[in-house]
This record gives C-alpha cells, structure tokens and sequence, in this order.
C-alpha cells in the first residue's frame, strides 16, 4: 500500500446518512478493512440509533455533541465494537466529527 496525503478542503461534500448530515470521505484503498472520514451535524441534527458493522472510532472535534446522553465537547472519544448499536447522536448548535471505522 502506498502512502497517501488527503487536505480536507479538497475532498467534496457529500450527503450524510441522515438528515441534517454532510461527510467528506478521505480517500482509501479499495478492498482494505479502513474508512475514515469528517462528518458535520446541523443545529439540531439527530444520528438515530444503530448498530455497527465496523468497529468504529468518533471524535468530536468542533461544535457540542450529546452522545447516549452525554454531553462530549470538543476533543472527546467514543469507540464502538463491531455488531454494538450506538445512538441517537445529537448537536444543539452543530457538530463536526471525525470517524474511523475499521475490521473487527
């Protein structure tokens, strides 16, 4: 595999998987157990509940975030295994998160 270097002002906005959700999608190599990627919540946005195929590492990194219940400023952690449910997700004045999923 070779090294790679991606600016997250060059990658495009895409859809999230809910609404009130946008992602950049960091590039990957095809076929490796690896995804990482930025997403923002709008003001109010709500990631439901839902279980994860990946093993899966969040990042709050700008804005508020309520996790399970939890309040998560800037610079927390959350890590979920693989075939858990995690959720709802949830912003009072938006959030951006950083994730990374990866093979159990």
């Amino acid at each position: 595999m070779d090294k790679m270097v991606a600016l997250l002002e060059d990658l495009p906005w895409e859809a999230g998987p809910y609404p009130g959700s946008r992602i950049k999608i960091y590039p990957f190599i095809e076929g490796t157990p690896f995804f990482c990627g930025v997403l923002d919540l709008e003001t109010g946005a709500v990631l439901e509940e839902h279980e994860e195929n990946f093993n899966e590492l969040t990042f709050v990194i700008k804005g508020d975030a309520t996790i399970e219940g939890k309040e998560c400023p800037e610079g927390s952690y959350f890590y979920t295994p693989a075939g858990k449910k995690h959720g709802p997700f949830t912003t009072r004045e938006g959030c951006r998160f950083l994730i990374v999923k990866f093979s159990p």
